[in-house]
């Protein structure tokens, strides 16, 4: 207490108040709700400190970001609101969501490509997701300075989040996936690390269910210290590839009929701003979202890609509709709701009882419908009501939820399958031949739509080196005409 009355006694009043405040704040820091998000006072200035003490909600962050891509001369919907799916629930996600209504292809956003996070354009041919991470952490580490700054600021309030990819979980939850949920073989014991016990790649190559090698995704960057390792988890998590885009990646993913809103064109055309409109009809209230795997750059990631790529690569599971590629059983099916209409279960897309399945492949033989049946009675078996001691409540949250999407597909699949066997179903040669022929014609008609996106992907890039070249053969007519003068 003699230390707080010299120093009562050597401060201003003002100063003082400012002391305590920021005593106040340190020792409190600890009890805030786990939804606050945290910010390093030196990351913003000082009205927001002195305004929110330090403290900024994701949809504070969000306006920020708006504010900032809009004095650079970009354009975000007036509509364009981040809040709680649940105003009224502080635990509730955050998502976008439209004020009023939005018309089909109406204009959502227009990002300047100086608030993108990218490789430099001179080197665009030979741009690599490790040169993103690389400028990013380079950034983090600027904080206020960055030119990147509201967005910045923003991306190391998610870096430390709980969950995120699995290839960051705890030895104990890394084994629990492999191990338990996707059934790696148990002669792929643990491999012993500076950490601990962690299952080794191979053993998260030779899971009986996807996705595949789930403990280590993306590429693979030189981390030299915290910020690099967080950039890459971010770039990873966030990323268009080698570009990070501000605004537009607070867009949750969703596919099917829910997806309303997409680029306009590939986010590679660097000739021109990034730009989003609205895929059809958007109602106010309405929840905006993209794909991460049917988007205009996602060339094969339609076919090959769905729900457990989704949790490898971007740490969540997905809602429905949900995609699942067995790639070793060559099985391929979509489990969705059916078309939303006035009963609020059919609104939310999540009634298990009156589900869809699409088969992209042809339906499992007998061989693999015993193997899908095996894996779902070894799921079952499985305690999910407890979690664990040593594995993160965020982590076990996510196992939780693959735990019961998995055993579900699984559940439909077989059934499904089983039904079609029947006789009374049709099942046989007739059947057989025409689910073949249904199967072809969806495989070419995908072939085809990819050969289409491709083809448009290398238009545009036509085009702009069309332009490059005019305007280096335009430099170069008058640097002639310069050297002309000149000897003259």
């Amino acid at each position: 207490m003699a230390i707080f009355r010299t120093l009562r006694s050597s401060l201003s009043s003002r100063w003082w108040c400012l002391l305590l405040l920021t005593l106040t704040f340190a020792t409190t820091k600890c009890f805030l709700p786990s939804n606050a998000i945290l910010v390093e006072a030196t990351d913003l200035d000082d009205q927001d400190i002195n305004e929110n003490l330090g403290v900024l909600t994701t949809a504070k962050h969000g306006q920020r970001q708006i504010d900032w891509v809009r004095s650079k001369g970009g354009f975000v919907h007036s509509s364009f609101e981040i809040r709680r799916v649940d105003p009224d629930d502080d635990s509730s996600r955050y998502g976008v969501f439209a004020k009023t209504d939005i018309s089909k292809s109406e204009l959502i956003l227009s990002i300047p490509r100086e608030c993108v996070i990218q490789p430099p354009m001179e080197f665009f041919e030979d741009w690599e997701i490790c040169d993103t991470v690389e400028i990013l952490a380079r950034e983090m580490q600027r904080g206020k300075s960055s030119v990147y700054e509201p967005y910045v600021t923003y991306l190391k309030t998610q870096a430390t989040r709980a969950g995120q990819l699995p290839t960051v979980w705890s030895d104990a939850g890394k084994s629990f996936l492999v191990f338990q949920l996707l059934g790696a073989p148990p002669q792929w014991i643990a491999t012993t690390t500076t950490k601990g016990k962690t299952p080794s790649t191979a053993a998260a190559n030779a899971v009986l269910l996807p996705p595949k090698n789930s403990i280590r995704a993306g590429s693979s960057c030189d981390e030299r210290n915290e910020y690099e390792r967080q950039a890459h988890m971010l770039t990873t998590q966030r990323s268009w590839d080698e570009l990070l885009i501000p605004v537009w990646d607070m867009v949750s993913h969703r596919n099917g009929h829910w997806t309303n809103v997409a680029e306009s064109y590939s986010v590679f055309d660097i000739g021109h701003p990034i730009t989003v409109h609205a895929t059809r009809d958007i109602r106010a209230g309405e929840e905006l979202y993209m794909t991460y795997d049917h988007c205009p750059d996602c060339q094969g990631r339609s076919r090959n890609y769905g729900t457990p790529e989704i949790l490898r690569d971007y740490g969540f599971v997905e809602s429905l509709p949900q995609k699942w590629v067995l790639h070793d059983q060559q099985v391929s099916f979509t489990l969705d709701s059916p078309p939303p209409s006035s009963s609020s279960t059919e609104k939310n897309g999540n009634d298990d009882n009156h589900l869809v399945i699409k088969w992209h492949s042809k339906r499992p033989d007998v061989v693999t419908l015993e193997f899908l049946e095996n894996q779902l009675t070894r799921l079952s078996k499985l305690n999910m009501n407890h979690r664990p001691t040593d594995i993160a409540v965020g982590e076990w949250e996510i196992l939780v939820q693959y735990h019961a999407a998995l055993s579900r597909a699984l559940q439909y699949a077989v059934s499904d399958t089983r039904r079609a066997m029947e006789p009374s179903f049709g099942g046989g040669d007739n059947n057989s031949k025409y689910e073949q022929c249904r199967l072809d014609l969806e495989t070419a008609q995908a072939q085809v739509q990819d050969a289409l996106q491709m083809a448009n992907v290398l238009l545009k890039q036509a085009q702009q080196f069309q332009e490059q070249a005019a305007k280096l053969h335009q430099k170069l007519m008058t640097l002639q005409q310069d050297t002309a003068s000149v000897v003259a």
